[in-house]
């Protein structure tokens, strides 16, 4: 229920994040907009994380504190949701950082124009050199923004929830959660749903201040998923709605999907090498002929034009050409092969060269 009072919720959802969240609780105290608070889920994290956001809480009385069981981040995030008491909310993760402009350059485009969501730019840094990738958004001096003109945006700005401020009554009233049992794509269904079933007014921002970490080895996408495909399978046929909806010509809407429909196959054939596979080769080279090579969708697309930007992704194509789930699964386990063997190594170079500087 909305307390008039509290102008945000930000709804951080921790699982076992206590070596991040003094790190965010700082962020969170340097914020120029201060009408906040602070929801942080406790989705069943070790003792160690309960003793930091105890001990957190205690020194800072923006911070609300719920344990649950674990359920995983979308279930922390649905109840969050509910608890929330501001006017409009904030997803954060535990793990990534805030500028002190966050809040208020989000909230300010929010009141400007009323809207039900505003979606920022942000800085993406990648664990593994530091990086900084600036993800910023090219304004065109418009203030309101159709559905037609997010979806143009590149997808690393519309699929993913934290890069936005929601209004509170706008989640409320269409009954907007998360899907639960998802161990990835919850994200995008999240997004696709809204977007899918109704029409909010959309507000742009160049930059959030959202500093989003990307850190390989823990992150849920370096992972092997069990389910991965029917959660990706889900997720586009929500795409496939919306895009059906757009005000766009036959062949933009027909460009878009295909585009999203190669990179999901893949996806689907890279989580089938990713760490914690328990599959077999002979166990991949089925999942892959099943998912991957006679999937009609991820085939039709292929035929309209692919993206070879990569060694890997013309390699993926390649097979796909060739109809062999044989050689997809070979190459496949030789390329991820190579790349966790070596990425230990890449790490202890960068560990020497820290200490030498």
């Amino acid at each position: 229920m909305t307390n008039t009072d509290i102008e945000i919720s930000i709804i951080v959802p921790c699982y076992n994040a206590e070596d991040f969240l003094p790190t965010l609780a700082e962020c969170m105290q340097r914020q120029v907009f201060q009408n906040f608070e602070v929801i942080l889920v406790n989705d069943g994290g070790c003792e160690k994380q309960v003793a930091v956001m105890d001990e957190l809480a205690a020194g800072y009385s923006k911070l609300k504190i719920i344990h649950q069981p674990n359920g995983g981040v979308s279930r922390a995030r649905n109840t969050g949701i509910k608890a929330a008491s501001g006017k409009w909310i904030a997803f954060v993760d535990a793990d990534d950082e805030l500028k002190p402009c966050y809040l208020q350059t989000l909230h300010c485009a929010a009141i400007d124009i009323n809207a039900d969501i505003v979606i920022g730019g942000y800085d993406r840094v990648h664990f593994r050199n530091g990086k900084v990738n600036s993800m910023l958004i090219e304004l065109n001096g418009e203030k309101r923004h159709s559905t037609e003109e997010v979806f143009e945006l590149n997808k690393a700005y519309y699929d993913m929830p934290w890069n936005k401020l929601f209004k509170s009554s706008f989640i409320e009233t269409n009954q907007f959660y998360f899907p639960l049992g998802y161990s990835f794509y919850e994200d995008e269904v999240f997004m696709n749903t809204i977007f899918a079933n109704s029409k909010p007014v959309v507000a742009f921002v160049r930059d959030c201040g959202y500093i989003y970490n990307l850190r390989d080895e823990s992150s849920a996408s370096s992972k092997y998923h069990t389910s991965y495909a029917k959660y990706g399978m889900h997720a586009l046929s929500l795409t496939k709605r919306i895009v059906s909806q757009l005000n766009w010509s036959y062949e933009k809407k027909k460009k878009f999907t295909d585009d999203i429909i190669n990179q999901l196959g893949y996806d689907i054939c890279s989580n089938y090498f990713r760490k914690g596979t328990p599959l077999s080769f002979g166990e991949k080279r089925k999942a892959l002929r099943t998912e991957v090579l006679n999937n009609t969708d991820i085939i039709e697309s292929h035929k309209s034009g692919i993206d070879e930007n990569t060694l890997t992704k013309r390699l993926y194509h390649w097979c796909i050409n060739r109809n062999s789930d044989f050689f997809m699964a070979l190459i496949f386990n030789m390329l991820f092969a190579f790349k966790y063997r070596f990425y230990g190594l890449f790490k202890a170079i960068l560990s020497i060269k820290s200490k030498l500087h």
